[in-house]
């Protein structure tokens, strides 16, 4: 696919994103957090270098902590997971290699606990 199109469908899901940082309404958070894992999931099946462009890194970056401090509250952590996933898979190499252990760990946090809904989530 051409690059430009695909900075033109990034930009527009960096405007998304923005909108996804500023609600408060959780059913709004998870329903855009459900919609970016469905546009993602394709990308990260195929993704190389596009890792590389500008705009797709932006978007990585603006959400992935934000993302990861919400999931670690109860009533996010099943909409957000999934999204953190996807964000990892699409971030550059260091970008993973520094933050993907921090979120097993929280993960693994949440099997101890023996959190049933949130066990089946990460199986």
């Amino acid at each position: 696919y051409p690059v430009e199109d695909f900075e033109a469908s990034f930009q527009f899901m960096q405007e998304c994103a923005q909108y996804f940082l500023e609600v408060k309404d959780k059913d709004i958070k998870h329903a855009l957090a459900g919609l970016f894992v469905e546009i993602l999931i394709p990308v990260a099946a195929a993704v190389k270098n596009e890792v590389n462009v500008p705009c797709l890194k932006n978007f990585v970056e603006m959400l992935y902590q934000n993302t990861f401090e919400l999931s670690s509250r109860k009533k996010h952590s099943l909409a957000l997971y999934p999204l953190i996933t996807c964000l990892l898979c699409v971030s550059q190499k260091q970008f993973f290699l520094n933050n993907w252990h921090i979120f097993l760990q929280n993960c693994l946090s949440h099997l101890k606990v023996r959190d049933n809904y949130i066990s089946v989530l990460i199986l």
